[in-house]
């Protein structure tokens, strides 16, 4: 862990991903099809156009999400395997506090499963009167949700606040 960035969580939950994973299948097998044929020009295209979409699910499979911060601005970063993707600015004007929400959440796959039960983190900056807040990110793990938030407190100026 680089001193200006933390890697806290998938940005995608564990059946999204694999929906990524199962995805990038496709491609693989039709590359595979079109390398053990003889390839002309067009099929060599055709197996670029496969490879660029196959890179691109395996990517978003494996994106993370943190923090980062450079030139004292803080970003929400997006990183695959650890190397930084893009990033987005947060604004922090007239925000002074960091907490942490709890909420308990629930989700459905499909129809005929059972529902999911699970805890969210939210990560929050709020103004001095607590009227506005921004949500900065969720997540599944409360040791992580704390992580970022000392992360917050320690490369910007926000207050950590403790929320019932």
């Amino acid at each position: 862990m680089h001193s200006n960035r933390i890697i806290l969580s998938f940005k995608y939950d564990f059946f999204q991903r694999t929906s990524f994973f199962l995805f990038s299948c496709i491609p693989l097998v039709l590359v595979i099809q079109l390398l053990v044929n003889s390839i002309n020009v067009l099929g060599a295209l055709v197996v670029l156009f496969f490879l660029f979409f196959l890179v691109a699910m395996l990517s978003l499979a494996l994106l993370k999400k943190g923090f980062l911060v450079k030139n004292k601005e803080l970003y929400k970063g997006y990183f695959v395997l650890g190397k930084q993707l893009f990033k987005q600015k947060i604004n922090l004007t007239d925000r002074t506090i960091v907490a942490i929400l709890k909420n308990k959440r629930h989700k459905r796959i499909s129809t005929n499963t059972k529902e999911i039960k699970y805890k969210n983190f939210e990560i929050n900056v709020l103004d001095k009167k607590q009227t506005k807040r921004d949500v900065l990110l969720v997540l599944k793990n409360e040791q992580k949700a704390n992580e970022g938030v000392l992360f917050l407190t320690k490369n910007t100026d926000l207050k950590i606040k403790k929320l019932e």
